[in-house]
């Protein structure tokens, strides 16, 4: 009877949260930090924005001598004996510097206008483009992790508006985060096609006379061609 009656007073002990609960709050405080990164980047003139993705991307070429090393090879590859090693290296933190800078100021174009968008953007062979989808064939923009590739989703739609526009991305490991970039994606009426649940919506969209990008140097899953 004492027991019970200490277990009605004081209740019973508080579980420790699951694993599953930790994962979420630490999901949660990761798109705290994420939102407030980019209320700062937001605040920021472009410039600036870009000379501090330079800076973070340097410190990242010293912190992380694992990527530095398979991007290094990846340059070996590239350019074998044409470039020497010190130039290699130079090329290798330059790159780590503009993924910091292209990052950063995807991050802040999402949140401009898009005709300010549009005015720093320099296009070639856009006729082109414009001669096939008014034909009604469709058309495939293979596009690469190079320079801003945030950029294109953002300002396809100030060429190609008239015509049905997608692109396949890949789900961010965070959902909260991965529920905003898509919504930052997607405000100029860019569809997006989750590429784990397959290509049919998007060849639907293709047969439609629409336009897709897709980042080719992905990683098509065992089942890929490529």
């Amino acid at each position: 009877m004492i027991a019970g009656a200490r277990r009605q007073i004081y209740g019973a002990a508080a579980k420790p949260p699951s694993g599953r609960g930790l994962i979420c709050m630490a999901d949660f405080c990761v798109y705290f930090l994420y939102r407030a990164a980019l209320v700062l980047i937001i605040a920021l003139p472009l410039g600036a924005v870009f000379a501090l993705g330079e800076f973070l991307g340097f410190l990242a070429w010293m912190a992380l001598p694992n990527y530095r090393r398979l991007a290094r090879r990846n340059v070996q590859i590239a350019f074998g004996d044409e470039t020497t090693g010190t130039q290699k290296g130079r090329l290798v933190r330059r790159h780590f510097q503009r993924l910091g800078a292209n990052l950063l100021s995807g991050m802040k174009l999402n949140s401009m206008p898009l005709p300010e968008v549009a005015a720093l953007v320099a296009t070639e062979g856009v006729d082109d483009v414009h001669r096939h989808l008014r034909a009604g064939r469709p058309v495939v923009l293979a596009l690469s992790h190079l320079g801003n590739w945030e950029l294109f989703a953002q300002i396809l739609p100030h060429y190609f508006g008239y015509a049905p526009l997608s692109t396949v991305y890949q789900k961010l490991g965070n959902r909260r985060i991965d529920d905003f970039v898509r919504q930052q994606r997607a405000r100029f009426g860019v569809e997006l096609f989750d590429r784990s649940e397959g290509f049919k919506e998007a060849i639907g969209l293709l047969r439609s006379g629409g336009m897709i990008g897709i980042l080719s140097d992905q990683h098509a899953g065992d089942h890929g061609l490529w």
